[in-house]
């Protein structure tokens, strides 16, 4: 897979090659409409290239206990669409432009038709969901779309007082990003018909997965490089997000400074965006986010010793130890 090259997913995806070369054909299919009139609206995503990291992780868990099953192809299909409804859904409430180095929906045909895209995409999940041979898949999906829009509801509505705590923030990135990811490792070994135990430890699995990803996200959004990440940075800053970053600096700052802060994050331009940038890093915001981010792989990578060798063991493992260094 061109795209993949001297990336650094590049060593997780060598064993899962083939099973993300049929998704590639599966996720074209799933993206093609037969109206003349709205086709064109869909050509973004189908030129658009992410990082296939839930399919990637859905295949791989697979492999810790056989073969990935190609005939799965259609359930990695359905956690990559929802997966996109949900960021052309935040960048339309986000008001982004920019996302994977190219301009968003939203930016392209507006927010009403941005919008009615995602819960197109929505539909073939549910489509692809009915149809699968694998009953469980919706059973497993329905709660963590529900948990994912809760999320979101509730960072919008939450007093300003409560979201400024490390408890609300690792509430909000365990049902929105956390979740897909312990969805798709609970259906790899749904696939692989797993005993209880063993999928109560794919789900602790793929959350904590998850939970790493997202810190260093957030990580990224303050000590990033826009040309590299394809988006703009500081946008956590500019729609009111404390992460996890932000609230390590916070504890560490002075009175007046928490003060001078607020008065920051009220006014929001691009000065004060910079100054915000300032403050994590002055801070160690950053430096003790990326502790914690190591101390959740840690975890995921205990787990993860559980399970006999084998090459996707081995990817996995490469898939963890770069959360912490990735740029992208």
């Amino acid at each position: 897979m061109e795209y993949f090259k001297n990336h650094y997913l590049m060593t997780s995806i060598r064993p899962v090659h083939n099973e993300l070369s049929l998704f590639e054909s599966e996720l074209r299919a799933a993206l093609e409409v037969e109206d003349v009139s709205i086709k064109p609206l869909f050509m973004p995503l189908l030129k658009d290239r992410g990082k296939r990291l839930r399919p990637i992780f859905f295949f791989l868990v697979q492999g810790l206990f056989s073969k990935p099953d190609k005939r799965s192809v259609d359930v990695a299909v359905l956690i990559e669409l929802l997966h996109t409804a949900t960021l052309i859904h935040d960048d339309v409430i986000d008001c982004s432009t920019e996302r994977r180095g190219g301009t968003t929906l939203n930016a392209l045909w507006g927010d009403r038709i941005s919008v009615l895209m995602g819960d197109f995409l929505l539909a073939r999940v549910l489509q692809i969901g009915i149809h699968s041979r694998w009953p469980r898949v919706l059973e497993t999906i329905t709660p963590v779309v529900l948990s994912m829009v809760t999320a979101e509801l509730r960072h919008e509505k939450e007093p300003p007082a409560e979201a400024m705590s490390e408890a609300f923030y690792f509430r909000v990135i365990k049902d929105k990003t956390a979740g897909l990811f312990s969805a798709a490792a609970v259906l790899a070994g749904i696939v692989k018909d797993a005993s209880h135990d063993r999928i109560e430890i794919l789900s602790r699995l793929g959350e904590l997965y998850g939970i790493a990803f997202q810190i260093r996200d957030d990580i990224l959004d303050v000590t990033g490089s826009p040309d590299r990440m394809g988006k703009p940075s500081g946008q956590d800053v500019l729609n009111g997000r404390w992460t996890l970053p932000l609230l390590m600096a916070w504890q560490n700052a002075s009175q007046s400074e928490r003060k001078e802060l607020f008065k920051k994050m009220d006014s929001k331009g691009p000065d004060d965006i910079a100054w915000i940038r300032t403050f994590i890093i002055r801070h160690q915001g950053a430096t003790h986010a990326l502790r914690k981010c190591e101390d959740i792989v840690s975890q995921a990578i205990g787990l993860l010793n559980g399970f006999d060798p084998s090459i996707y063991k081995e990817a996995l493992m490469s898939l963890l130890n770069h959360v912490t260094e990735r740029e992208v």
